[in-house]
């Protein structure tokens, strides 16, 4: 197992939480139980953290066969979230999956948070320290802390892997190319539909960009202007699995979509994995009549 610090103690803690509300930070949201900071997210979240949390409970008997388990977040936020125009306050992935995994036997024995933002990188880890979790931080751009991370597991270890960042452009391939040293890895990832909506048209024009950073090369596969706006979306997301699957990787059939109180799509869940049984959970928990196949 990774070693980790002992518990924060409570002196610790209230000063910690202190420290990161300074004045200048005042209007910042936070969460009125523990004075941290929280992050505002939109009420679709909610179903989103649910079902990481079905995969995790779904996945339990699995996970106890293995020594070393370990749960990343590479956007890891504050580790709780704030629901924009209500006044709930839930946990975020990190805590989701933590508190899950030790409800039935096979809790992770590492959890492993990052972000580019310290002070939520910070809330996260006094939050997950005061739940008991064997947690280790990193802190910087993604594709710097997903090779400090790998440094820190075993390559035999059973590895969950949450990638959940702002935008498409955000997640760069190379994190999945570094994660696709690991033998042992399912990942949980969010592929922004609404982003390839706006963005391919205009970007199709350009160099460089959110869609080429997620999908290195795609304009040589997607030809925009010989398609329609729908034709040349599910091409782009063909184009992105057919790359994921070069690595070694699967990505499940079902692919819940998200939407806004408009009814506009934002996002699928997908994920990518090794082994069968791995998807067979997934597509249990995933189920929807609106949700079967990943088609933007």
């Amino acid at each position: 197992m990774i070693g980790y610090r002992p518990l924060f103690s409570e002196n610790y803690f209230y000063s910690k939480v202190l420290e990161m509300l300074s004045p200048s930070e005042q209007k910042k949201k936070i969460d009125p139980s523990d004075g941290l900071p929280v992050m505002e997210v939109g009420a679709w979240s909610e179903d989103k953290h649910a079902l990481i949390r079905k995969f995790v409970h779904a996945s339990w008997a699995a996970r106890s066969k293995w020594a070393q388990r370990t749960y990343i977040d590479l956007f890891c936020g504050p580790g709780r979230i704030s629901v924009r125009n209500t006044d709930q306050v839930l946990d975020g992935s990190p805590l989701v999956a933590w508190k899950q995994s030790k409800l039935q036997g096979g809790a992770f024995t590492d959890v492993i948070v990052a972000d580019l933002d310290a002070e939520s990188v910070d809330a996260c880890r006094i939050r997950l320290d005061s739940l008991g979790a064997p947690v280790q931080t990193k802190c910087g751009d993604v594709t710097k802390t997903v090779t400090d991370v790998l440094q820190l597991l075993r390559m035999d270890g059973l590895h969950l892997v949450v990638l959940d960042p702002f935008n498409i452009g955000s997640l760069d391939f190379s994190v999945l190319r570094s994660l696709a040293r690991l033998k042992h890895v399912d990942i949980i990832l969010h592929f922004s539909v609404m982003d390839v909506q706006r963005n391919i048209e205009n970007e199709y024009r350009k160099t460089g960009g959110s869609l080429e950073r997620f999908a290195p090369g795609w304009r040589n596969h997607v030809k925009v202007t010989d398609m329609g706006k729908e034709a040349s979306r599910n091409a782009y997301l063909g184009y992105w699995i057919k790359i994921v699957s070069e690595l070694g990787f699967n990505v499940a059939s079902k692919s819940p979509l998200f939407k806004n109180q408009r009814n506009a799509p934002l996002y699928r869940l997908a994920l990518l994995y090794r082994h069968r049984l791995a998807e067979k959970l997934w597509n249990d928990v995933a189920k929807s009549p609106d949700q079967r196949t990943l088609d933007i």
